[in-house]
């Protein structure tokens, strides 16, 4: 028997498959032919192959991607793997496969909803209401804080970015890097040790910091496949207080 996709995801499939070959693929030289420029003559941006590169990094006019963004939302796409009780299509993991391979397809990609999706089930309901719907809807970003400079791929058992309790606050201090968007993105939600002896198994908590918050800093860093303006940061923690409740 030959296995195949239920009928609503390949007729999800073939919407954002033609949508794509209608919209976004026309688009694709004019963003290429306007290669995007911003940062790269400030000090510290890298040179060589990142002159090379540089043209898949281009700009299109905010109107186009306007339009974009109305095809996304008009059609359900945008919201089309979150969960139905949140606004969304319900389509589940495999929906969200489907979307991403389809949406990757073109240079220029069909926005979709920057939702976190580890928030789904483990918010409370004020955190539904100040962050997970308004990132459903576009309205807020998210940047994604685990990685630090030791603690790659062991993240679990070697993160070093702490968390204590002071009063009603958890204090938090240490360095994430590699963390994309974080600067200009509306909250991290961060991964921090608050019992050193059980970590992974159930001694690191994920919080919720608001962009800006005292103590909160970033520094860019620069890449060779991107010569313009950073996309990744490091992160650094010092005293920055979010509240336990």
């Amino acid at each position: 028997m030959q296995a195949g996709l239920p009928p609503e995801l390949d007729a999800l499939k073939n919407t954002i498959r033609q949508i794509v070959q209608d919209e976004c693929y026309p688009l694709e030289a004019e963003f290429l032919a306007n290669p995007s420029q911003e940062g790269v003559d400030e000090p510290g941006a890298p040179r060589g192959i990142a002159e090379a590169l540089s043209g898949l990094l281009g700009v299109l006019p905010e109107a186009s991607w306007d339009r974009l963004n109305k095809i996304s939302k008009d059609t359900g796409i945008y919201t089309s793997f979150v969960p139905e009780e949140y606004g969304g299509g319900g389509m589940g993991a495999l929906g969200h496969v489907i979307l991403d391979e389809e949406v990757h397809k073109s240079i220029v990609q069909l926005p979709t909803s920057p939702v976190p999706l580890m928030m789904v089930g483990a918010a409370t309901p004020e955190q539904e209401q100040e962050y997970l719907l308004p990132s459903v809807e576009g309205k807020l970003h998210y940047a994604f804080g685990q990685t630090e400079p030791n603690a790659g791929s062991d993240p679990g058992g070697m993160m070093q970015t702490r968390a204590v309790l002071d009063g009603d606050d958890w204090v938090i201090n240490g360095t994430k890097t590699f963390i994309s968007g974080a600067a200009s993105s509306d909250y991290i939600l961060l991964q921090a040790v608050t019992d050193p002896d059980k970590r992974q198994r159930g001694g690191i908590t994920m919080f919720i910091i608001d962009n800006p918050s005292p103590g909160l800093s970033f520094d860019s860093i620069r890449l060779w496949v991107n010569p313009g303006k950073p996309q990744q940061y490091t992160v650094n923690l010092d005293n920055v207080r979010v509240p336990q409740t």
